[in-house]
């Protein structure tokens, strides 16, 4: 086990599962070779209320969202993750993952250390860590945007647009529910209705999908 899945583990209580479509999908996309090289270390689910993301050579799924999704959805969401994965060459990582599990991580051992209770140091983690990754996210929001729509129109060489439209539509539903401190997380698959969403959208549906 890698630091990346023992941080996910530990301190975000994530689980891993395999997933022969989305090794298939990964194959496909040529993004294998930048993924775990054990298959069981790939993809992970987490009760934190957040969409999904990359994290290092990982996907990383809200349990939530992922149970909303039909399997062409999830194949469309993890298609625009893989295209993460490609395309930033760690920049993401760098910029949001990396520092928001950082002060995760320095946040939960300052509970754990303040309570001695596991489930605080779990509870802190998950909110320090969504928390740092909507400001960050937030502080650089045309950046993020234009990465986004760059990982949308990749995705949609692979997979059908109209599925990750309604995965965007999915993670709208779901967030009005999302305390609004994990709101700016979530804009990352389109969450909350706004301009920067309609544009991925209306992008989306203009492209032409796979052969």
């Amino acid at each position: 086990m890698d630091l990346g899945s023992l941080y996910l583990k530990v301190f975000l209580g994530a689980r891993s599962f395999k997933s022969s479509q989305l090794d298939s999908l990964a194959n496909a996309m040529s993004v294998t070779d930048r993924l775990s090289s054990n298959s069981n270390d790939r993809y992970f689910v987490t009760k934190a209320n957040v969409a999904a993301f990359s994290f290092g050579n990982k996907l990383l799924f809200g349990a939530g969202y992922y149970e909303s999704l039909t399997e062409s959805q999830r194949l469309a969401v993890a298609a625009h993750e893989f295209g993460h994965v490609l395309g930033d060459s760690g920049e993401v990582r760098k910029r949001l993952v990396a520092p928001a599990a950082v002060v995760s991580l320095l946040l939960s051992i300052l509970a754990f250390m303040g309570t001695g209770s596991m489930v605080a140091l779990m509870f802190v983690a998950v909110l320090g860590f969504v928390a740092a990754a909507a400001l960050l996210s937030s502080l650089d929001s045309d950046h993020y945007l234009r990465h986004e729509m760059s990982c949308d129109k990749l995705a949609s060489e692979f997979v059908n647009g109209k599925s990750l439209v309604e995965a965007i539509h999915v993670a709208e539903s779901l967030q009005r529910a999302t305390p609004k401190l994990m709101a700016s997380l979530w804009k990352r698959l389109g969450a909350k209705v706004n301009e920067s969403t309609k544009m991925r959208i209306d992008a989306i549906l203009a492209l032409k999908g796979p052969a």
